[in-house]
């Protein structure tokens, strides 16, 4: 792979590869700025791009034209929306930066249904799993506060399709979205033990 496009993958890849727990306050206040006036400028919120990487002229040229600072915006904005929503290395300052700007609730004030908030967490254990510096289920006993909250996420799912608990219902399109974003099929029973991946 050429330098040019292996560049592109890796600053496009860069913020997906990342937990919530990669960025500091200051990072994030920075790039919350960023973002807010990137959206201001442009009338719109950030969208991921996806470089196309056959091997024809016009396929080089759209991956190379590709826009490296919308897709590192597009990938933050999803990164705080899933800090909010876990309740990890979330920073309020970014929300007044927001207010700043006329663009408050940006990072999420949508109150999910039971239905979608699983299919979310479904979502971000998928990411996860299939992290490659991770290869494996997050644990709730992890020192790292996201993996810990993502491990207790599946913790109550498997807890829920057992029945054992009352306070959180099984959703099969939860397991279903799971499987189909990367996670083994069973990923939600507690006898399947798939705390690393089969190689």
């Amino acid at each position: 792979m050429n330098f040019k496009r292996w560049l592109l993958n890796d600053e496009f890849n860069f913020a997906l590869n990342e937990m919530n727990g990669a960025y500091s306050e200051i990072e994030s206040n920075n790039m919350t700025e960023k973002l807010a006036k990137w959206i201001k400028t442009n009338h719109r919120q950030p969208q991921l791009q996806h470089p196309i990487l056959s091997g024809s002229p016009t396929a080089n040229r759209i991956a190379y034209d590709t826009d490296i600072e919308e897709n590192l915006l597009a990938n933050f904005l999803k990164n705080r929306k899933d800090a909010k929503a876990l309740k990890i290395n979330y920073f309020p300052s970014d929300e007044q930066i927001l207010i700043n700007h006329g663009l408050d609730g940006l990072f999420g004030t949508i109150h999910y249904t039971g239905p979608q908030k699983a299919i979310h967490y479904a979502k971000l254990i998928a990411a996860f799993y299939t992290n490659p510096e991770n290869k494996r289920m997050p644990s709730k006993n992890s020192n790292d506060e996201t993996e810990a909250a993502l491990g207790r996420k599946l913790h109550n799912f498997r807890q829920a399709k057992k029945g054992n608990n009352i306070r959180s219902a099984h959703y099969p399109e939860a397991e279903q979205v799971g499987i189909d974003a990367g996670l083994p099929k069973g990923w939600m029973d507690t006898k399947y033990n798939i705390d690393s991946k089969s190689k």
